[in-house]
């Protein structure tokens, strides 16, 4: 019996930790499971700290999708390409990026193409 995710999050310059467990849906029907969680609850607030159910029909299949595209990518020190690229570049690189995903409405992938093709 585990909780799939510990997520520290900061809300109103304070850092809080939510735990969230994630099933499908048909096993919220099976009565050993639903006893676990309520374990699995009351272990989290006696911790003080926000627990919860996610469904895989409450995932965004696009975001998932997107966030494991980009993961891989996390840290730049393994990959090649960039290690003749000075920090301060890198910096300026992850910037633009990001103004690009904040900026426009298409997908990860068409986003990420472009950013590729101009650089």
């Amino acid at each position: 019996m585990t909780s799939d995710f510990l997520i520290t999050l900061c809300r109103n310059n304070k850092y809080i930790e939510v735990a969230r467990t994630i099933k499908s849906k048909d096993d919220l029907m099976n009565r050993r499971i639903l006893e676990k969680f309520e374990i699995e609850r009351l272990y989290w607030k006696r911790k003080e700290i926000d627990w919860g159910i996610v469904t895989g029909e409450e995932i965004n299949k696009q975001t998932a999708h997107n966030i494991s595209f980009v993961h891989g990518y996390k840290t730049l020190d393994n990959i090649d390409s960039f290690s003749q690229i000075s920090a301060l570049v890198i910096n300026d690189l992850i910037l633009e990026f990001l103004k690009r995903i904040i900026d426009d409405d298409r997908s990860m992938r068409d986003i990420c193409s472009e950013f590729d093709v101009d650089l």
